[in-house]
């Protein structure tokens, strides 16, 4: 802006100038209010001397010590003290800072402005966010007085356009009694490491390593990632993190991640990764990004820091004792000659003292490796394999590795397999007691002659596995792939299961109170000869299945027994357990199941069994006191059983069970002999559908849409829920409800199109049934080719109706 004749500069003017670091003062100790007109300005004399004093070279000086700014007037004297540590080096592009003014009771307050001469040709200018414009000259001046203590705030940011060296961005400006203004800077940030000396490098995969290893960023950053990314990183030096940028995939409610960005065993996704900055990393961390196959966002772009150690203590804080020196970090064992790669992997075992194990070749196990007792990683790099994987082959004659901590709880030791393909182990591929397991970007297969877990034995041995495949594993008994026993956690993101066998639990099986957390994990053709296709749960465990596939799993005692090499079939001590079935899933007595967010449980089979009693559940079977949760827009449809039992969809069978359809989720397309969609075969079983759910097009002989058979069970359709186009060759077209069944349609509830070739097209009320449908509640359009369209009524059944709607039904 322009100066003119007759005001060319407020009150006081105060510029500092520096040069190599020094600082020339310019001063005025002459000046005095009386000095300058009624506005406060300089007069034209003064203004040609400080132009004058401008183009003068500042003087050498041998002191790097920032010299002080000190002016006074007779009628208030005040100290000004500026250091300016970086200057003459530019500062970065868009740099930003906050100046903090806090004035005491009594004093004057005073702003911190900056004016652009009009005669100023410099590009090295700062510009002030609260609509102050560019400026090269600080000036200060006079505002008001203060009645109490108030802090004010002034934020700066450079130019985008050109980096600036005239003036620090950092530092507080304190106006204190006797009206002192202090502005000071931290020392000057240091250089940027070398592009000669990088920070990371990607171990696999498709992400990269920016600004010369730099920095870490997602595939296709700062576009979009592509789906089904997979990729590690190793830090080769010691520092901190800092976050450049980050934009993922937004958690679930439970605050679980969809695409996820790993720190060591931390997943962090959304923009949400505050935690991150600032982290120190080292050769140690393990960082590593994932994600599925169905949202991509920007990315991520993380940069290393100099780690800034803490600020030294305060002289009252009490002397400390120097800490011990960290001994330096064992290098790993490189295991890269072929020919005798299995001779270095045993030594490496052997030797305590490795804690980490780097393939760059493939072993063939020749004898069964020592137990391994300790924390240990070890990690393929094998440039030709699969995702780098280095293979490790048991040639179905030995034992991969057997992992075991003291005593029977899990200890601070962790065993992290990366990148490995691990096949033909024998007795179990891996076999983990008392430890804490993680597989990342592995795959296990064609592994069994274990009577469970014919790839992964848990015992006490909490695992956590990413981007892991398990296919083609058998085990005798339990679990073809996995057996999780003794309170063992088992949490899989992104795991894919496919081809194993087992008598219960193709895939997976899961001892009493055990754990297992599933995202994103797909359960593809697996096999059972007698429950659980898929997986098998017995008493007090529990399944969390987000955004999971479960299909085509299959329960066939004559199909899959003569694909399974196992000593136990037809043993009568395991064919009798009850209940059985389960295409899917089998939830034996006090289990809990919890089919969440999307996922589909479909196109499941469960056939005959010789002997079978509770036998049933195309998708899903469960025990007593078990709990079946179908929610989040959830799916079971197209299941289906070839035998003359219960729940073409779900069977809940067994004292207390309860089914919960909730959240717009469906049973949908399933075919059976009673209850296609939803059965029980014993009691009482509590089934409650709610929330938009839906009940539909499942066909069956007995109660098309559910049937629940035992006494006493309870059945509510509530909030918006729909059961509709559901067929029954014999009777309840919609519901078959048996002996003293307490029926219940609240508000907005629907069953509608239904049919049946007897009698109850939409609902059949078996003897002592109690029905009740609210208001705004409706049964229409319904077809029985006997008697009742709507509703069939046995003997003692009682119907109310409170200004519902049943109409339009045919018989």
């Amino acid at each position: 802006m322009g100066i003119s004749n007759n005001c060319l500069c407020m009150a006081l003017i105060i510029l500092a100038r520096s040069f190599e670091s020094k600082a020339t003062v310019i001063t005025f100790p002459s000046f005095r209010e009386a000095d300058a007109d009624q506005n406060g300005c300089l007069s034209p004399e003064e203004y040609e001397t400080l132009i004058q004093r401008l183009s003068e070279t500042p003087p050498t000086e041998t002191s790097r010590t920032p010299t002080p700014i000190i002016t006074s007037n007779e009628q208030n004297t005040s100290k000004f003290t500026i250091h300016l540590a970086h200057f003459p080096a530019e500062l970065p592009r868009s740099a930003e800072a906050t100046r903090v003014f806090q004035a005491v009771s009594g004093s004057d307050v005073m702003r911190l402005s900056r004016n652009l001469r009009e005669n100023s040709t410099t590009s090295n200018s700062t510009g002030l966010a609260d609509a102050f414009e560019q400026v090269d000259t600080a000036v200060l001046y006079r505002e008001t007085q203060v009645d109490e203590a108030e802090t004010f705030y002034a934020y700066l940011s450079s130019p985008e356009s050109e980096p600036f060296s005239n003036f620090t961005t950092y530092g507080n400006v304190s106006v204190e009694e006797g009206s002192t203004i202090t502005i000071t800077t931290p020392p000057p940030l240091p250089p940027p490491a070398s592009p000669s000396e990088p920070a990371f490098r990607v171990r696999y995969g498709n992400c990269t390593a920016p600004d010369d290893g730099l920095c870490i960023a997602s595939p296709e950053y700062p576009s979009q990632y592509p789906p089904d990314s997979n990729c590690s990183f190793e830090v080769l030096r010691e520092g901190t993190l800092s976050v450049v940028s980050f934009e993922l995939e937004n958690p679930n409610a439970d605050s679980n991640c969809y695409d996820w960005f790993l720190m060591d065993d931390l997943g962090y996704c959304g923009t949400y990764a505050t935690s991150l900055e600032g982290s120190p990393v080292s050769p140690d961390t393990r960082l590593a990004f994932r994600s599925d196959n169905i949202y991509q966002l920007s990315g991520f772009k993380i940069c290393w820091s100099e780690y800034t150690p803490p600020p030294p203590m305060t002289p009252d804080s009490p002397l400390q004792p120097p800490s011990p020196p960290v001994p330096p970090p064992t290098p790993p064992a490189v295991i890269d000659d072929q020919d005798n790669s299995f001779d270095l992997l045993q030594a490496a075992v052997e030797d305590t003292s490795v804690n980490e194990v780097v393939l760059q070749v493939d072993v063939t196990i020749t004898q069964n490796l020592p137990t391994i007792a300790r924390s240990l990683h070890i990690l393929g790099e094998c440039v030709n394999g699969t995702y780098g994987r280095c293979t490790i082959d048991g040639v179905s004659t030995f034992r991969l590795f057997t992992f075991e901590g003291e005593g029977d709880q899990p200890k601070n030791l962790r065993i992290q397999l990366e990148n490995l393909l691990l096949v033909r182990g024998n007795y179990g591929a891996l076999n983990c007691k008392g430890m804490t397991i993680t597989l990342l970007n592995c795959e296990v297969s064609e592994s069994g002659g274990a009577l469970g877990g014919g790839a992964l034995f848990l015992n006490n041995c909490p695992a956590d596995m990413t981007d892991v495949a398990l296919y083609r594993n058998q085990a005798e008994i339990y679990g073809g792939a996995i057996y999780g026993m003794q309170y063992s956690t088992l949490t899989l993101r992104g795991a894919v299961f496919e081809g194993n066998i087992a008598l219960y639990g193709g895939a997976i099986f899961l001892s009493a109170y055990t754990t297992l957390t599933a995202w994103s994990c797909r359960f593809v053709a697996n096999w059972a000869v007698y429950g659980g296709g898929a997986i098998a749960q017995q008493g007090a465990s529990r399944l969390y299945a987000y955004v999971c596939e479960l299909r085509d799993n299959l329960v066939d005692e004559y199909q899959v027994q003569n694909l399974l090499q196992s000593s136990y079939v037809n043993n009568a001590e395991y064919m009798t357990l009850s209940p059985a079935g389960g295409g899917a899933i089998l939830a034996q007595d006090f289990s809990y199941v919890f089919i969440l967010e999307g996922s589909a449980v479909n196109n499941n089979t469960c056939s005959y069994r010789t002997g079978a009693t509770d036998e049933g559940g195309g998708g899903i079977a469960g025990g007593r006191n078990t709990e079946i949760q179908v929610m989040d827009a959830s799916d079971v449809s197209y299941n289906r059983i070839f035998l003359s039992c219960c729940g073409g969809g779900i069977l809940a069978t067994g004292a207390e069970a309860k089914v919960i359809l909730d959240g717009a989720s469906r049973v949908h397309g399933n075919s059976g002999f009673y209850g296609a969609g939803i059965s029980d075969s014993s009691g009482p079983v509590h089934i409650y559908i709610q929330g938009n759910s839906t009940v539909s097009g499942n066909v069956g002989s007995t109660g098309g849409g559910i049937c629940i058979w035992s006494v006493s069970g309870t059945m509510v359709v509530t909030q918006g829920s729909v059961i509709k186009d559901n067929t029954a060759s014999s009777t309840g077209g919609g519901l078959h409800l048996a002996v003293g069944t307490t029926f219940i349609m609240e508000q907005g509830a629907k069953i509608i199109h239904n049919s049946a070739i007897t009698d109850g097209g939409g609902v059949y009320l078996g003897v002592s049934c109690v029905a009740t449908v609210s208001e705004g509640a409706s049964v229409e359009h319904n077809r029985a080719e006997v008697d009742g369209g709507g509703f069939w009524l046995e003997k003692s059944a009682r119907l109310s109706l409170f200004s519902s709607t049943v109409s339009s039904n045919y018989a």
